[in-house]
Order: structure tokens, then sequence, then C-alpha cells
């Protein structure tokens, strides 16, 4: 299936920043019903390992806390395997006073593209629209066998979701090789932090 099938009909103008060298923003994608900003975020990292889960949301709920926002990590938290469980994540949404959940993970470039591959225009893809829709499959792609390698190329894409679920935001950043993702982490969270707070959706 070609990627333009894979896009919603509605259209947002492609973001293109990071001239002169290193990952950069790429696209971004908002809702324009949005209201924010959001003083508590919940922080999911999708990741072929708890380790590599820990390190993107350790990364984000850092850069989070130092641009003078409130974020938590999700693996101490939500129960393990609960992350998509409707019942299960509201109750910690509730329980904790979240409002807003930070999704972070690294997509392999030529096999789960999330952009619009050189369009001037970016949508989201249909199931990006919902978190309980997204995270099964986003964590099933990401945590096959084989889907990185050292050298596999990546965009590091963040969602911002209301509590209901619903997608209000969403960026990645230009490719690297994901064998350099540890030494580019602080760079990119900040990156993407950055353009979130612009975005008016957080402090």
């Amino acid at each position: 299936m070609s990627m333009r099938k894979q896009f919603t009909s509605a259209l947002m103008l492609l973001a293109l920043i990071g001239c002169g060298g290193g990952a950069g923003v790429e696209s971004i994608w908002k809702d324009p019903t949005a209201v924010g900003p959001k003083k508590n975020l919940l922080v999911v990292g999708l990741s072929d390992s708890q380790a590599n889960r820990r390190t993107l949301e350790d990364n984000f709920t850092s850069t989070l806390t130092a641009h003078g926002n409130q974020a938590s990590q999700s693996n101490p938290v939500v129960p393990s395997g609960r992350e998509a469980d409707k019942e299960a994540m509201t109750r910690v949404l509730r329980e904790k006073g979240f409002d807003a959940v930070l999704t972070a993970r690294a997509v392999a470039v030529d096999k789960d593209r999330a952009d619009g591959s050189g369009s001037d225009y970016f949508a989201p893809p249909s199931f990006y629209y919902s978190y309980w829709d997204y995270y099964s499959p986003a964590s099933a792609a990401v945590s096959a066998p084989g889907y990185y390698t050292a050298d596999t190329f990546i965009r590091l894409e963040t969602n911002l979701y209301d509590t209901g679920g619903k997608l209000i935001w969403t960026a990645s950043t230009s490719s690297i090789e994901y064998g350099k993702l540890g030494e580019e982490m602080v760079t990119l969270a900040d990156l993407l932090t950055t353009r979130l707070e612009k975005s008016g959706l957080i402090h």
C-alpha cells in the first residue's frame, strides 16, 4: 500500500527546520481545536526493550521538567502490560492528575514512516488519532525482531493525547542512525519539547 493511501484526507502544513547539519524537527501536526497548556504529562515510551523504554521516558521527562513542566515516566505508575488497557490507563490518569499523555518511539524510516515523504503537507495516519488505536500496533512494530539494527535509520516521534485518548499534536525528527540514538537523545528530546512549547500545548 502506498504511503498516500495511509494518510487521511485532512492536510496540515509540514514544518521543516534543522538546516545546517544535525537532526531537526521535520514534521508537525496540531489539532486546531486543541486547548492548552497541559500541566501534568504522563510520558509513555514504546521500544523493543524495557531499558530503551526507560531511556525514552527518562529523557523526555527530564527535558519537560527542565522546561518548567510537570511530567512523569509511565513505567513506575502504569502496571506492566496495561499501557493499552483503557480502564487501567484512565484510572491512572484520573488518580494521578495527569491531563495529557505523551508517547515517544523511534520509527524505522523504511518500515513504518509517519511523515509526508517530501510533501508540502502532513497528516497523521488514521490510526494515530486515538491513543487506544495507536498504542498496540505501534508497540508491536517496534518490538518485532529485526525492526531495529544499529544502522537502521529512524525518526524520533512524539504524539500528545488528551485524557480521552484523542490525538492533539504529533511531530517527528529528521532521520538518524538508530545506533546514534543514545548520544542524540537529549538533543532530540529538547528539539521536540521546544516545538511542543511553541504549539501552546505546554508551558
